[in-house]
This record gives C-alpha cells, sequence and structure tokens, in this order.
C-alpha cells in the first residue's frame, strides 16, 4: 500500500514537471492517472445520483416508517423537509 501511495506521489512530481518539460517518458503514466481520476469522479457522481433517488424514495414512504430507520442527523433533516 506505501509503495502505491509513493508510486503516486512520484507521479504528481512528474507531472508538475511535465508542465515545462516535455517528460515525454512519463506522459503515458500521466494519462492513465487522470483517466483514473475521471473514473472515481464519475463513480461518485453514479453514487451521489443513487443516494439522492433513495432519498427521494424515503420522502415517498410513510414518515413515521422513515423516522424509525433514519439516524438522529438525517431524521431532523427529514422533519424540516
Amino acid at each position: 500500500m506505501t509503495n502505491q501511495l509513493g508510486k503516486i506521489f512520484r507521479l504528481q512530481q512528474f507531472r508538475l514537471l511535465s508542465r515545462h518539460t516535455k517528460a515525454n517518458k512519463w506522459t503515458t503514466c500521466i494519462q492513465r492517472t487522470n483517466s483514473q481520476n475521471n473514473y472515481e469522479k464519475q463513480l461518485r457522481h453514479q453514487r451521489r445520483k443513487r443516494h439522492s433517488f433513495l432519498s427521494l424514495q424515503r420522502h415517498l414512504l410513510d414518515n413515521s416508517k422513515v423516522k424509525k430507520r433514519l439516524p438522529i442527523s438525517s431524521r431532523s433533516r427529514f422533519i424540516r423537509l
């Protein structure tokens, strides 16, 4: 795990370098990390969408049922809405 983190850190340093110098050797790695980041962003977005859909479903359900299931923080949010 630490080795991977070190690799990522090094890649980011080279990414900073490649802005100033033409580091052809590292462009492939940099492109790959960018695509990975985009993929992770996509996943995060999907998760967020799914979560909002679930909360919508909760609103459609019976109020008393929902109150029991939700934790305190979201319960108050539910009442406010």
